[in-house]
């Protein structure tokens, strides 16, 4: 995160790494990963685009699907007309 510039791609670069390392809950680690990412913004007067919980869900399912630019985009300003996130069952890379 030290070597990214701006808030919203060290929050992509955080989001990312936290939500892709090895699974610790039956879920993984994507609830964790959201309050740390919201967390991280907040103290930087910033936040994510969306409260709805199943939008957000879907886009962390499908993470590694997504660069860190996009990632930091999702962040900001929410998915493109095109998006589709869908539930990818990954967790650290292996089908869960």
């Amino acid at each position: 995160m030290k070597a990214t510039d701006g808030i919203y791609q060290k929050a992509a670069v955080l989001l990312r790494k936290l939500s892709t390392r090895p699974c610790i809950y039956a879920d993984g680690n994507h609830g964790l990963a959201l309050v740390t990412v919201e967390t991280f913004l907040r103290k930087n007067g910033l936040r994510i685009w969306t409260k709805d919980s199943l939008e957000i869900s879907r886009f962390i399912k499908g993470i590694m699907q997504h660069n860190i630019d996009e990632i930091a985009e999702w962040l900001r300003n929410g998915p493109k007309e095109s998006s589709s996130n869908k539930d990818s069952g990954i967790c650290d890379g292996k089908k869960v």
